[in-house]
């Protein structure tokens, strides 16, 4: 071989290599999730493990409360709904294999728990509840949760949760009040 077909052969390899390198980084990037995804699967994550953020610290919250305020609408109405769907996945999961009975005597638990969180709220409890939900934002978030609720569960799923509906509506018109 000469020297010749040595340096083109090389320059061959060197181009094929720097084409791979190329590709390899261009799927990299397209495969990569975007920065607005990322974020929306941490909060979701977050706000699914971790309960609605009950067991977090104040501060925490805190922290929580401004990161979430510094999303854009669309971000936060997408992480909203990825907990949506997040939350009905578990209940499905809870509710796979039950009866009919079982699953009647969980949604009477989980009607009873509403209505003794409620009860048990203090005057600035409902007093803060009460200018959250006479906001503008209270009401797109009614809106979007009876959207997710027509549009997502099944017909028999939303027999079955009428009730807790119902009790939240019942609760929503006293404190709008």
């Amino acid at each position: 071989m000469s020297s010749l077909e040595k340096k083109r052969q090389k320059q061959k390899l060197i181009v094929i290599g720097m084409f791979a390198i190329l590709i390899s980084l261009l799927a990299f990037n397209i495969l990569r999730p975007s920065e607005e995804e990322q974020v929306i699967s941490s909060y979701s994550q977050q706000l699914l493990n971790n309960d609605g953020m009950q067991e977090a610290s104040e501060e925490e919250r805190e922290r929580f409360r401004k990161d979430w305020e510094n999303l854009s609408k669309p971000t936060q109405e997408k992480i909203i709904r990825q907990v949506m769907l997040g939350r009905l996945d578990q209940i499905r999961l809870r509710n796979q294999g039950l009866t009919a009975e079982e699953r009647k005597a969980n949604l009477d638990k989980q009607l009873k728990r509403m209505r003794e969180r409620y009860d048990n709220m203090s005057y600035e409890e409902r007093e803060q509840a009460r200018e959250r939900i006479n906001s503008s934002e209270a009401a797109q978030m009614v809106k979007r949760v009876m959207d997710f609720y027509q549009s997502e569960l099944t017909a028999r799923e939303r027999e079955e949760l009428d009730p807790l509906m119902k009790e939240w509506f019942q609760q929503l018109e006293e404190l709008s009040n």
